[in-house]
Parts: C-alpha cells; sequence; structure tokens
C-alpha cells in the first residue's frame, strides 16, 4: 500500500478504496511509459511517475529552494524541486510530464524528488 493510501485510511479512518480520488485526475497519470503511480512509491526508491502539473512554487532568491511543481497523477501527489531554479521552459500549470528520480517521503507523508530528469508529454487535443 502506498504512502497516498495510507495516509487516506489514517484521515479517514478506513483503508483508501481504489476509486476514492478526485473526478478528473484519474486520467492523470496515463500516457507515461513505464510510469509508477503515486501511491505505490517508497522512501529511498528511483522511479518514474507521470501525471498534471497542479501547482508550481518559485522560491525567492534568498531561500534555500528554486523551482517546484505539484505533481497529481489520480493516486497521489508528488513534489518536485530544481534547485537554484527560478523557471524550466514547458513546465506550467495543468501540463503533463513524466519524472524520474529518487524519491524521498518526509515524516508528513509528503513525496519529494529533488532535481529529477523530466519529459514534457505532448498536449492532448480537446474534442
Amino acid at each position: 500500500m502506498g504512502v497516498w493510501q495510507r495516509l487516506r485510511g489514517a484521515v479517514s479512518g478506513r483503508p483508501a478504496a481504489a476509486g476514492d480520488q478526485p473526478a478528473g485526475l484519474a486520467r492523470a497519470g496515463r500516457g507515461g511509459t513505464g510510469a509508477t503511480p503515486i501511491a505505490q512509491v517508497t522512501n529511498r526508491q528511483h522511479c518514474r511517475v507521470s501525471g498534471l502539473i497542479r501547482s508550481i512554487v518559485v522560491g525567492s532568491p534568498g531561500q534555500g529552494h528554486g523551482f517546484e511543481i505539484d505533481l497529481h497523477d489520480g493516486t497521489g501527489s508528488l513534489r518536485a524541486v530544481w534547485l537554484g531554479q527560478r523557471d524550466i521552459p514547458g513546465l506550467t500549470v495543468g501540463r503533463r510530464v513524466t519524472v524520474e528520480g529518487l524519491v524521498t517521503v518526509g515524516p508528513d507523508g509528503q513525496c519529494t524528488v529533488m532535481n529529477p530528469r523530466y519529459r514534457l508529454t505532448a498536449l492532448e487535443r480537446q474534442a
């Protein structure tokens, strides 16, 4: 059971079911070849995850980190941080991306990948 599912169970008092995800995020992880669902990543695991960028935070010049995204795949969320960066072309809110690197899980259950490799996924056309 992944970190996200354990946290959902702890908050609700019951184990999370496969259908317990926000509407619209079920499709978020599709398209990442060889991608692991975020809910299944474990601490100190090298993994590849794919999802949608839900938010971006850019640190001020005096702060320790730089460019940070919050990635969602329908099973959970993961934070990807690029140290020393103020902007990464192509990484925008709503964009699908695949990131790869070593995951650390903090005491709060937040999954983080520092300076991951990334690949932008082709934008889908709206019908």
